[in-house]
């Protein structure tokens, strides 16, 4: 979890669209400074909470934060710091509380507020408010590259594909390098039953990032769904080589493909090394059943046997077909 508090600024206000990361913060291992704080005003306590944060002492955080509002419930910056501290650590309607009354105190700072609170909605699974807090950021920054994509997977989970679609073709007419908007139109794609359209996207996704596995993933699902095996167990192949390396291996392969809509968990978007380990059970259950059905069985076992050390309830979660 990456969420920086700018200290420098003297209302501790954060600057920018920051958000809290769908898994949550984990806390540092560091025992209670709170009582080294010497805070008099409100502002001084929100610093210190800033200085918490950044240090991982999310209790300190949150004391420091509450006194600040104790001090002076009209701070609207503190309020934005501490709801985002909540959405953090997974309280989605206290972060939504507080951001209400934020904007209500300063409508004028709707952005960064509107786009905290999209989020919040999108985790308790409140799709049209986060749709509708989404548009108050495009009214205002009609450019604004994430709240299009968050936008456009919250369109996606309500069924409005159409929605979905405009807003990605979007994002990569302002970043043709947003790679996850290529494969959400390919999922989006799939979905409405067109693989001939789901492939150019996915295509389009390989020469922005070659080693997105979710592309290969989706390709390989294609062939899967249309008798093709081999070429299936090609692609989940190549899949399961990049999703065991982004697992295992450093977090950059993964900012790569998932840092620009990175705070929330659309389709088959996520950040995490848990997340990761369920694509790759997913890849190797998939070129199981393939091997099966080229009469391999002994690969096919074998396939099965890594997808359920990976993740032991795939079989339960996982469809008919890819």
């Amino acid at each position: 979890m990456q969420l920086k508090i700018d200290t420098r600024s003297a209302s501790g206000a954060i600057l920018g669209f920051i958000v809290a990361l769908a898994l949550g913060l984990q806390p540092a291992a560091a025992a209670s400074r709170l009582d080294d704080c010497k805070a008099q005003t409100a502002t001084d306590w929100t610093v210190c909470g800033n200085a918490a944060f950044d240090e991982g002492r999310y209790d300190d955080a949150m004391a420091a934060y509450n006194q600040a509002l104790r001090l002076d419930p009209r701070a609207w910056d503190t309020l934005f710091n501490r709801g985002t501290l909540a959405m953090g650590l997974g309280d989605n309607a206290a972060a939504i509380r507080d951001f209400d009354q934020a904007l209500a105190i300063a409508s004028d700072h709707c952005p960064e507020i509107c786009f905290n609170r999209a989020t919040a909605h999108y985790r308790m699974l409140r799709f049209p408010e986060a749709i509708a807090d989404y548009s108050a950021v495009l009214t205002l920054l009609p450019e604004n590259d994430q709240a299009l994509f968050q936008r456009g997977i919250c369109y996606s989970l309500v069924g409005n594909n159409d929605a979905a679609l405009r807003d990605f073709a979007e994002v990569t007419r302002l970043k043709p390098g947003y790679v996850a908007a290529y494969s959400q139109r390919a999922t989006l794609y799939t979905r409405m039953g067109n693989d001939d359209a789901a492939l150019r996207e996915d295509e389009k996704a390989l020469a922005v990032e070659p080693t997105y596995a979710d592309a290969y993933y989706d390709r390989a699902g294609i062939a899967w769904r249309r008798g093709n095996f081999q070429d299936a167990i090609r692609d989940y192949t190549t899949a399961i080589g990049f999703y065991a390396e982004a697992a295992n291996g450093p977090s950059e392969r993964v900012s790569r493909w998932y840092g620009q809509g990175a705070h929330a968990q659309p389709m088959r978007l996520g950040v995490s090394v848990r997340l990761i380990d369920l694509y790759l059970a997913d890849a190797y259950y998939w070129r199981s059943r393939a091997w099966r059905s080229l009469g391999d069985t002994a690969k096919a076992d074998i396939d099965l046997a890594d997808a359920l050390r990976v993740d032991p309830n795939v079989g339960a979660r996982i469809g008919d077909e890819p």
